[in-house]
């Protein structure tokens, strides 16, 4: 009994995270105009402060291949994010729903680096992840660039 205890205790101990994933990516805004849904991964890792809040840094990377527009071929977004995000859960058991925010730094394919922001909705079970983020990512070739991820996160506790 006093084993199944202190591997329980030590279950919950676990401060470090870090999460792995990906997903589709859906341009919205001036973005839809000019490239297509496309994909995303990441790497996450944070640290629980509480058994509700983690904060860390999260470094993700997408790419929305571009339409053709009146026989013009748009060339493909790809953009590079390095962000800082907090992570608030509502409970601490079975599915628990989420919400977090992010800023950081958005590179550009055109090697332009913009400040942008994030926010994200979804749900935890076990070590998985269900999400949906927005993503106002600054600007590339004079227009608003800002999308949505929806992703699939798998994390690893220690």
């Amino acid at each position: 009994m006093v084993l199944v205890a202190a591997i329980a205790g030590n279950a919950q101990d676990k401060k470090w995270n870090v999460g792995v994933g990906g997903g589709l990516a859906v341009p919205t805004g001036d973005a839809s105009d000019f490239v297509k849904t496309g994909f995303n991964g990441f790497v996450l890792g944070t640290y629980n402060f509480t058994s509700k809040f983690a904060a860390g840094v999260k470094m993700n990377y997408t790419i929305l291949p571009g339409k053709s527009i009146g026989g013009y071929d748009i060339s493909d977004s790809e953009v590079a994010a390095f962000l800082a995000k907090g992570i608030y859960t509502f409970t601490e058991e079975g599915f628990r729903p989420y919400v977090s925010g992010a800023l950081g730094l958005y590179s550009h394919k055109d090697g332009d680096t913009k400040a942008g922001i994030a926010a994200e909705a979804g749900v935890k079970y076990n070590q998985f992840g269900l999400g949906a983020a927005y993503h106002m990512a600054g600007e590339e070739n004079d227009f608003t660039f800002s999308y949505i991820q929806i992703n699939f996160t798998y994390t690893f506790s220690f």
